[in-house]
C-alpha cells in the first residue's frame, strides 16, 4: 500500500513538472526567444549585450490556443548567461493569462495588452514609466492583480485601464501631469488614484469608477471626467479655478448626488460651471420663477431632482425644499435640450466644511 502511494505521488509530481512552463531561452545567433509554449523570432540584443530588444507579439511564431503566462523573469541562453526584458511590444488579443516581467520599465507601442480578456495578473518593474501609447490594458476584463501600484509615468495614456472591471485598490502617480481620455473609465472597483502633480484630466477619465468616493482636483477637467463615480462622492476643488469644467464632468441621475467642494473663489467657480450647467444658487431655492437662458423652469422640476437626495434635503408635498446641510452653495443641473428631469444629471456645490468648533466659557 505504501509503495502504491509513493508511486502515485511520484507520477503526480512528474505530471506537474512536465506541465510547468519552462523559463525562456535566448539564442543570440538565431535571435530566437522561446520556452515550452511561446516562440519569438527576431529578438535582438541591446548595446549592453544583456538586455533584449523589445519583445513583440508580432514576433511570435508559436503561441498558445489556451491562456498561458508570459514569464520573462528568468531569461538565459544555453550557456546560462542572463538577459533582461526591459520593453514589451504589442500582444493585443493574445491568450495571455499572466505577465511576469520584473525588469520591464516600459511598453514600446500602443495597445500592448489591449483586449487580452484572460489576463489576470501583471508584474512590472518598480521604475515603470511609459505606457507607450493608448489602450495598454483596455478591455482586460479579468485583470485583478497589478504591480507596481506606484507608477512613475508622466501621463496615463488614453483608455490605459478602460473597462478593467475587476481591478481593485489604489494607484499612486507621483510624476503624472496628464490623465488622458477614458484612462480609468469603467474601473468600477478601483478606490483611489492619487496624482499630486496632475494638471489636466481629460474627457471621461474616471467615468464609471463607481467605487471612487473622494477626489482632489488641481487641473482642467474634460467632459464627463467623473461621470458616474460613486454616488455621494466628494470632489475637492483647488483654490484656482480649472481652465475648463466640461459638460457633464460629474453628476448622477438621482441622489445621493456627488458633492463638489470649494475652499475659495465661490463666485468664480459658479460662473465657470454656468457655462455648461444650470446653477441654482441657495438663495433661489424655493424660487418658483427661476429663469435660465430665457427659459422658464417650473420649480417643481428642480424640487423633483432635489427630492431624491434625502441626505442633503427634504422636500414637502408643496415642493418646498428644506436643507439638512448648512454649507450648501448651489444645486447644479446639466444643460439639455429637452429639460426632462429624468434625463438630467445633477450635483451639489458646497463650501469646505469647518474642521470643528470651539466652546468658549467666560
Amino acid at each position: 500500500m505504501k509503495t502504491y502511494i509513493k508511486l502515485m505521488l511520484f507520477l503526480l509530481t512528474g505530471i506537474i513538472i512536465v506541465s510547468a512552463n519552462a523559463a525562456f531561452t535566448y539564442d543570440p545567433e538565431t535571435k530566437i526567444l522561446e520556452d515550452d509554449i511561446w516562440r519569438f523570432e527576431g529578438v535582438s540584443l541591446a548595446k549592453d549585450g544583456v538586455t533584449l530588444g523589445t519583445v513583440k507579439g508580432s514576433m511570435a511564431t508559436k503561441k498558445p490556443e489556451a491562456p498561458q503566462p508570459l514569464d520573462f523573469s528568468n531569461v538565459k541562453d544555453t550557456n546560462g548567461k542572463s538577459y533582461n526584458v526591459v520593453a514589451i511590444g504589442v500582444f493585443g488579443g493574445f491568450n495571455v493569462s499572466e505577465v511576469n516581467a520584473p525588469e520591464c520599465t516600459g511598453f514600446s507601442g500602443g495597445g500592448c495588452f489591449n483586449g487580452c480578456t484572460s489576463l489576470r495578473k501583471v508584474i512590472l518593474n518598480s521604475a515603470f514609466k511609459a505606457f507607450g501609447g493608448a489602450r495598454a490594458f483596455s478591455g482586460c476584463t479579468s485583470l485583478e492583480e497589478f504591480e507596481p501600484r506606484t507608477l512613475l509615468v508622466a501621463e496615463v495614456t488614453g483608455s490605459a485601464f478602460a473597462n478593467c472591471e475587476k481591478l481593485t485598490g489604489e494607484f499612486y502617480l507621483p510624476n503624472c501631469a496628464l490623465i488622458k481620455t477614458y484612462a480609468f473609465s469603467g474601473c468600477k472597483l478601483l478606490t483611489s488614484v492619487t496624482a499630486p502633480k496632475v494638471t489636466e484630466i481629460q474627457e471621461g477619465a474616471f467615468s464609471g469608477c463607481l467605487s471612487i468616493s473622494k477626489i482632489e482636483i488641481i487641473s482642467s477637467l474634460g467632459e464627463s471626467a467623473f461621470l458616474d463615480i460613486a454616488l455621494g462622492a466628494e470632489l475637492y476643488m483647488s483654490e484656482k479655478v480649472p481652465e475648463t469644467l466640461g459638460d457633464l464632468f460629474t453628476g448622477s441621475l438621482s441622489g445621493p448626488y456627488q458633492k463638489v467642494v470649494l475652499k475659495d473663489n465661490y463666485e468664480d467657480y459658479l460662473s465657470k460651471m454656468s457655462e455648461n450647467h444650470y446653477v441654482v444658487r441657495r438663495e433661489d431655492f424655493n424660487n418658483r420663477d427661476i429663469v435660465f437662458e430665457g427659459k422658464s423652469w417650473k420649480w417643481d422640476l428642480v424640487a423633483e431632482k432635489m427630492s431624491s437626495d434625502t441626505v442633503i434635503c427634504t422636500v414637502g408635498t408643496d415642493k418646498t425644499v428644506s436643507l439638512k446641510v448648512r454649507n450648501v452653495l448651489a444645486f447644479v443641473i446639466e444643460k439639455s435640450g429637452d429639460n426632462k428631469a429624468s434625463n438630467l444629471t445633477c450635483f451639489w456645490v458646497m463650501k469646505t466644511p469647518p474642521k470643528g468648533f470651539k466652546v468658549i466659557v467666560r
